[in-house]
């Protein structure tokens, strides 16, 4: 099931990374999906241990983002 999971967040990371880059081009849509990433990543930091079955939405919200970047940089050149 993580396998699929993370399947699935690669590929909407690549859906939303083409969608920002196209509609608002690199820059604001590089901040875009590293903002994405960091609150996936802060809210890790902050709740990860409090409720642990959010942990595998936060994991695939952070991973969202980072895919959305490498996709972004990768159209961008």
């Amino acid at each position: 099931m993580n396998a699929y999971a993370s399947a699935a967040s690669e590929i909407i990371g690549a859906v939303f990374g083409g969608l920002w880059y196209r509609v608002t081009g690199i820059s604001i849509a590089l901040v875009l999906s590293f903002g994405l990433s960091a609150a996936g990543g802060i809210c890790i930091l902050e709740y990860g241990e409090a409720m642990p079955s959010f942990m595998p939405l936060l994991v695939c919200m952070a991973r969202t983002g980072i895919a959305a970047a490498f996709n972004i940089v990768y159209y961008g050149n």
